[in-house]
């Protein structure tokens, strides 16, 4: 299920899309000329940055200003997904474009809003000398100042499901009365709620690292194409695609 969910998020992906219409276009001569106004259309419409946040402005769950949250935490939830694990040197957390995810957990900890940080998410190959992303994760906040203690990891979960259901009985055992704040990227917090909502887990949600942002009043930047709105696509068409999935399997 794993390697089919990657070739499909693959076929997914705009670029790849744009790819397949050019080489048809290079290899069907009477088709061409329809299939390059229709690979450069597509190309075009998705590196529109206006266009891809209108989108994802919709689909996103909100941030929350730290300022306004009135009460504390027991556990502050973090999905994993923020680190690679194929870079070398291993002795050290190497991250991905969603960082802010546990960078924001470190935050919260720090202001006494969560008492603890349970990191979610293993690793679906781990090769000699790596972790799964938790436990490479529970070193790094070590290194931060964060006592054992109050890190919790679960290293077993390849998929948002698999994340929900086994914090869930991590929870029951260690707080089963405990409040939870759900910490992952806005566009990725619908599904995960949903998935821990399922679980039985009741979380509050605190999304970081928005796709969605303030539309810049220059006119270049309504007409010129982005190499970010591309990718950008990327994520959220992949997120739409593994919410109808859940949906269908029964995990939300």
């Amino acid at each position: 299920m794993y390697i089919i969910s990657k070739v499909i998020y693959f076929l997914l992906n705009p670029m790849t899309w744009i790819a397949i219409l050019l080489t048809l276009a290079l290899l069907l001569k009477k088709r061409r000329t329809r299939l390059l106004r229709i690979g450069l259309f597509t190309f075009y419409f998705f590196s529109l940055i206006p266009i891809f946040q209108l989108l994802a402005g919709w689909w996103e769950v909100p941030m929350t200003d730290i300022r306004t949250i009135d009460q504390k935490y027991d556990v502050g939830i973090v999905l994993g997904g923020f680190s690679k694990g194929n870079i070398k040197p291993y002795d050290r957390l190497h991250f991905t474009a969603t960082s802010t995810r546990i960078t924001t957990a470190i935050e919260l900890y720090k202001q006494g809003i969560i008492n603890k940080i349970l990191i979610t998410g293993g690793s679906f190959v781990v090769k000699e000398g790596q972790l799964p992303e938790a436990d490479r994760t529970k070193l790094f906040l070590i290194k931060m100042g964060v006592p054992t203690a109050d890190i919790i990891i679960e290293g077993e979960s390849l998929n948002t499901h698999e994340n929900a259901i086994f914090t869930k009985k991590i929870l029951d055992q260690q707080s089963p009365e405990g409040s939870f704040l759900l910490i992952t990227s806005a566009f990725h917090m619908r599904r995960a709620k949903a998935c821990f909502q399922k679980a039985g887990v009741n979380v509050t949600t605190f999304s970081t690292d928005p796709f969605a942002g303030r539309l810049d009043t220059a006119l270049y930047y309504y007409f010129f194409p982005s190499a970010t709105a591309l990718r950008g696509w990327q994520f959220v068409i992949k997120e739409w695609f593994g919410y109808v999935s859940y949906k269908i399997l029964g995990y939300l």
